[in-house]
């Protein structure tokens, strides 16, 4: 009786084990052969799927990655409730990705993880008959699928025929999604490829060939939060260490008087500071810059504006960096007596900025000065 127990136990495990690998070979064959090329792979299917399985119930799969995104970001079937439902093929409007929902939502705030890859499950409507291989389509308006590319975008490939037309079926599908999409969530370390390139490729025969945002959606935004984007070596002592960055700054949050800045960090000697900085009000603000090349030739020290008093014959501005053999080239930044004299000369820490005769007017006179290295 045992014995007659195992020779049926056996009889049932050896058609599944050998269906696994049937599904586990066709995905990898057709991954290997993805993009127009002999579709060999189609031997391994012919007699290994029935039609009318459970929509959104999975043979294979899913595989890696799984990505997870907000609700509201999908399109997908309309259901009473208005949110996805686990085993929905889901377009990711954001992502420009199809995939099938892993979970449902009760919430259109709600995160869920999509699959890029497997073989499901799934309804579809096909305008003509359909054999193994052919390609399946989603609609991004609605999320249907069908053999119909107009306006939808590559789904995955049909592993069991369909003879008929125009009526919704339920048919094995290898999804095949674009699987080199790198996501994370928060905290989350993504590694990339051994060679250290990621790429974004974009096709839109537009004047906006590609908008990369990045949005937070707390609403708790304050005055001078930022985005900060960071860059790290592993230094000579094999210490992860930061060597630069941007800081993308909120300076006011208020709707509709919102401003902001873009602060620029780099390291020197060991440290990171922010040398450079731009915003709308003051545009380029810099601690140094440097004008032409060779050495420190060209160093931009110093410039704006200093005021000559009334009785004055000069005025003292001090600069870091300036020393006798510094430049300072000097203009009235208004009209003035055509017999007045104007010059600066350079020393240890400052420039003095000369007149004469003496200033006689009832205000100070305004000069405009700019001070770099020899």
């Amino acid at each position: 009786m045992i014995h007659g127990m195992k020779a049926k136990l056996g009889r049932a495990v050896v058609p599944a084990l050998a269906a696994v690998a049937v599904a586990a070979i066709v995905l990898a064959a057709l991954i290997a052969v993805h993009d127009g090329e002999s579709p060999a792979w189609a031997a391994y299917v012919e007699e290994g799927y029935a039609a009318g399985q459970t929509a959104g119930r999975w043979t294979a799969g899913p595989y890696q990655p799984l990505i997870r995104v907000v609700e509201s970001s999908l399109t997908h079937p309309s259901h009473a409730d208005g949110l996805v439902d686990k085993g929905d093929p889901v377009y990711i409007s954001d992502m420009g990705l199809a995939g099938v929902a892993f979970e449902s939502a009760s919430a259109a705030t709600d995160y869920v993880n999509i699959a890029l890859r497997g073989i499901v499950n799934l309804t579809i409507t096909n305008t003509a008959a359909m054999s193994i291989g052919d390609d399946v389509y989603l609609d991004t308006s609605d999320a249907s699928l069908s053999d119909d590319a107009e306006g939808g975008v590559y789904f995955g490939k049909l592993l069991n025929a369909i003879s008929g037309t125009g009526s919704a079926v339920v048919r094995t599908i290898l999804l095949d999604g674009d699987a080199t999409v790198l996501c994370g969530q928060n905290g989350e370390v993504i590694e990339n490829a051994s060679d250290g390139v990621i790429q974004i490729t974009a096709n839109d025969d537009a004047a906006e060939l590609l908008d990369i945002q990045i949005y937070s959606v707390n609403t708790s935004t304050a005055d001078n939060d930022y985005y900060r984007t960071s860059y790290y070596i592993e230094d000579s002592a094999s210490e992860k260490t930061e060597i630069g960055g941007i800081d993308m700054v909120c300076t006011d949050v208020t709707t509709a008087t919102e401003d902001s800045r873009l602060d620029f960090r780099v390291i020197t000697a060991g440290t990171v500071s922010t040398p450079v900085s731009i915003d709308g009000t003051d545009g380029l603000s810099a601690s140094k810059l440097k004008l032409g090349s060779g050495g420190s030739t060209g160093l931009l020290l110093w410039a704006g504006q200093v005021t000559i008093e009334t009785g004055a014959t000069s005025a003292t501005q001090s600069i870091s960096g300036v020393d006798s053999n510094s430049i300072a080239v000097v203009s009235w930044g208004e009209v003035v007596d055509g017999n007045r004299v104007l010059y600066a000369v350079p020393e240890a820490g400052a420039v003095d900025v000369v007149t004469s005769p003496t200033n006689g007017t009832g205000s100070g006179l305004t000069v405009h000065m700019i001070v770099y290295d020899k």
